[in-house]
């Protein structure tokens, strides 16, 4: 089937609780012909935690070390563990509706992932990087280091199947922030800083949040057969607000906040 392409670019918008509201009508909405690529950044420094985090002894005092080192905080429901957002880390997803297995899917995402960035020259593979934050099956590495990590959501045949990719910025620090976190809350997995990194410092010259984007925006036009910008203005407010409440509800739930 020819996919109809679309682009939802939400890395101007500064309220994520907005833009996942957005996303979750966009994923609650998709035809069977269409696929989205959708692009979002945190302009501010932010931990979105897994509810696993949830349920370590010591949580709020983590918590409240996030808070410390100036950082927001939220909870989602997909991937399991801490991750570290701010300008230099790209979040992207596909949206599409298919009947493949998790693993298909994932795959599916890391080869679309692959064959965007192959200008950069950098070898990508998957599997579990140990000692990484939010380590998982599909995270993708670059000489043995995370640079990142992957999620999906599902309803019914609808499919959401996206990642945090560190572009540039300070990896070391984020990636301390968040294996202290573990320490605080005596949780029952190890971050080391060393087992993360970045694609500019993987090529050890510049690299833009930009330029990343051209690149995954023209691999999406190879595999659909019409490309334009989603209007977002169709979406339904109602649908979105109920989104954002529920988003709220659960942050408030976990984080007393």
């Amino acid at each position: 089937m020819q996919m109809k392409g679309f682009l939802a670019d939400f890395t101007q918008e500064k309220n994520i609780r907005k833009v996942a509201g957005m996303s979750d009508v966009v994923m609650r909405s998709i035809d069977e012909d269409t696929m989205v690529l959708q692009m979002l950044q945190h302009h501010e420094k932010n931990i979105n935690m897994g509810l696993d985090d949830t349920r370590a002894p010591f949580f709020h005092d983590g918590v409240q070390h996030y808070l410390d080192n100036g950082y927001t905080v939220g909870t989602r429901n997909s991937g399991g563990r801490s991750v570290a957002n701010d300008l230099g880390v790209l979040n992207f997803s596909l949206i599409l509706q298919n009947n493949l297995s998790g693993a298909e899917n994932y795959m599916m995402f890391f080869n679309f992932l692959k064959d965007a960035l192959k200008p950069l020259n950098l070898e990508f593979k998957v599997g579990q990087v140990d000692g990484a934050y939010c380590p998982g099956k599909f995270d993708i590495s670059v000489n043995g280091k995370k640079v990142a990590g992957t999620a999906q959501r599902r309803i019914g045949n609808r499919v959401l199947v996206g990642c945090y990719l560190s572009v540039n910025g300070d990896q070391n620090k984020r990636s301390q922030i968040i294996s202290d976190f573990y320490k605080i809350t005596q949780d029952v997995i190890e971050v080391f800083p060393e087992k993360l990194t970045t694609l500019q410092d993987e090529m050890k010259k510049p690299l833009e949040v930009e330029t990343v984007k051209n690149l995954l925006i023209e691999q999406f036009k190879k595999l659909t057969s019409s490309f334009s910008k989603l209007d977002l203005s169709t979406l339904d407010e109602d649908a979105i607000n109920q989104a954002m409440m529920r988003s709220k509800n659960q942050d408030t739930k976990y984080l007393n906040r």
